[in-house]
């Protein structure tokens, strides 16, 4: 049973792990777990997400725990969450919360799920996004034969669909998953589902792109986009991992053998989507916590972003916070001085199995030169580099290297080699039209660090890649840091800008003395600090 956040591995996990790590010793578990809902206890209104501690709301009066689960599912934990099917859901909004993996990142799901005969014909195992276009995510029953085999599990995006074989039974305990790989060419049909650790045969699909939005909070037994599709009877161990599961680790799953937290989960030592809902603060003052969601917070003293060089607040036209694709981004536009972003993480992270994440689309463009590009480097504490990328901000259109990605590689500029599409311009263009980026402007970049290099996933509505393994740019002992670089405007009609959301740093802590608190400072500016959000041990 898990109690508050201390996580007590059962002796047969332990035992199962072991036969599983053997098992599977021909293919290393890649998929991390990012949000893991078990419902083994209910506090007051909350119930515990143990992964990172997101943990969910209850709504609605039609929530309780089932303590019959054990003696059903060989191996399983011993309670279910129970829902009454009348506008009852949980919310992951604690903490943070957890928004679900967006844009166009692989992604993976795992849960177990009994039906009750009044379950809705289209009920909803979970849901995230916005209901725009290729924004939106729902995972839910098929009600339309038309469309696959009535009743079976069925994944959409809006219009969008992939349908699988089986249907779901009544007063059964049943294992599904989903794996969703992003291959370059981002679409929902290319979703597999498996039931009880068997890879389905789909039934029906209709291709959609995939960029999911990042602006609500993902929601277990319900749609958040329809008002009649609440689940009705039983769901347990919701999991949700940032890569593809195998056919091996789906049997797993589904067999009992393992359990989502035996996957492994990234300490975050950093993250932030900027969001505030005071109107424009002013630093320093009273506003300085609520500047990120979920943490305690302090941002310093800013200098130097427009002619008075005093300080201003976050209303100046250089630095700001704008509303795109409804969630709050931070803004940089026509800074008057040379500026660099600190994000100064809660633990150093081994190089080895780190993963930064942040969203990112220029705002402005300096003609045909490159003086306004910016750059995004990752640095360990003595500032030796390991990546560092720079976003071209050269306004020309068709070339090899306008307002693109591009890489430094010991020491030495690498054009976009290695993060581009080949004749797919449109798509690699980081520029948006030059004001608030739309719904297909805003690209998130992840990057995976091994012990040797790192290598770029770049999603932007519909076209996504992954580079190969690059190497490192410098002798960075860790990753400790990440610094955001820009230059000051010459020009306030043409000088670039970006927008910046979303930033997540999460990976295996170095084995050093860890400080209290994380710490984002902008320079030319002062500073930003946030408490980590960590599972007692």
């Amino acid at each position: 049973m898990l109690t508050g956040r201390t996580l007590k591995r059962p002796a047969w996990a332990t035992i199962f792990a072991c036969a599983f790590v053997i098992t599977l010793s021909a293919t290393a578990v890649q998929a991390a777990l990012v949000a893991y809902v078990p419902f083994e206890e209910i506090n007051g209104l909350t119930t515990p997400e143990v992964a990172r501690g997101n943990d969910g709301t209850i709504v609605g009066n039609g929530v309780s725990l089932d303590g019959n689960v054990a003696a059903q599912i060989a191996g399983h934990s011993s309670f279910a969450g129970r829902f009454a099917g009348t506008d009852d859901f949980i919310e992951l909004d604690q903490n943070g919360g957890f928004r679900g993996i967006n844009s166009s990142k692989s992604r993976s799901f795992s849960f177990w799920i009994n039906r009750d005969d009044g379950t809705p014909a289209n009920a909803a195992v979970l849901s995230y996004g916005r209901n725009n276009g290729d924004e939106k995510w729902v995972m839910r029953r098929n009600d339309n034969g038309n469309n696959g085999t009535n009743g079976a599990f069925r994944t959409e995006v809006n219009g969008g669909f992939e349908i699988g074989s089986t249907p779901l039974p009544v007063g059964q305990w049943t294992h599904v998953a989903m794996t969703w790989e992003s291959d370059g060419t981002p679409n929902i049909n290319e979703a597999k589902f498996y039931v009880n650790g068997v890879l389905e045969t789909n039934t029906g699909n209709n291709g959609q792109t995939v960029h999911t939005n990042a602006s609500n909070f993902l929601q277990i037994a319900n749609d958040r986009f329809s008002g009649s599709r609440d689940w009705d009877g039983m769901i347990d161990d919701v999991a949700v991992f940032d890569h593809v599961l195998s056919d091996a680790e789906v049997a797993a799953l589904a067999s009992g053998s393992v359990t989502p937290l035996d996957f492994g989960t990234r300490e975050v030592v950093f993250e932030t989507g900027f969001e505030y809902s005071g109107g424009n603060p002013t630093f320093p003052g009273p506003d300085d916590a609520a500047f990120l969601n979920g943490a305690d917070g302090q941002i310093g003293f800013i200098q130097g972003f427009v002619g008075d060089g005093i300080g201003d607040d976050f209303g100046d036209d250089s630095l700001g916070f704008v509303t795109a694709q409804g969630d709050q981004l931070l803004q940089i536009d026509r800074p008057d001085n040379d500026g660099q972003i600190e994000l100064v993480f809660a633990d150093k992270l081994s190089l080895d199995g780190a993963r930064v994440e942040f969203d990112v689309a220029s705002r402005r463009t300096q003609g045909t030169s490159r003086e306004k590009d910016y750059e995004i480097i990752g640095v360990d504490s003595s500032g030796n580099e390991a990546f560092h990328l720079v976003v071209n901000t050269q306004n020309a259109s068709g070339t090899v290297d306008g307002e693109r990605l591009a890489a430094l590689v010991n020491g030495g500029f690498e054009i976009s080699d290695f993060l581009t599409v080949s004749g797919d311009d449109a798509n690699e263009d980081l520029l948006n039209t030059g004001g608030t980026p739309s719904d297909t402007e805003l690209a998130s970049i992840v990057l995976e660090l091994t012990e040797n290099g790192y290598s770029v996933f770049l999603g932007r509505h519909n076209r996504s890649y992954l580079t190969e393994e690059i190497a490192f740019n410098g002798n960075a002992a860790n990753l400790e840091r990440i610094l955001i670089r820009y230059s000051g405007s010459t020009d306030d009609t043409i000088s670039s800008g970006f927008y910046l959301d979303n930033i997540t740093a999460s990976g295996n802590i170095f084995n050093v003395p860890e400080p209290a608190t994380a710490m984002l400072t902008l320079f030319g500016v002062g500073g930003l600090m946030v408490r980590r959000r960590r599972l007692a041990d």
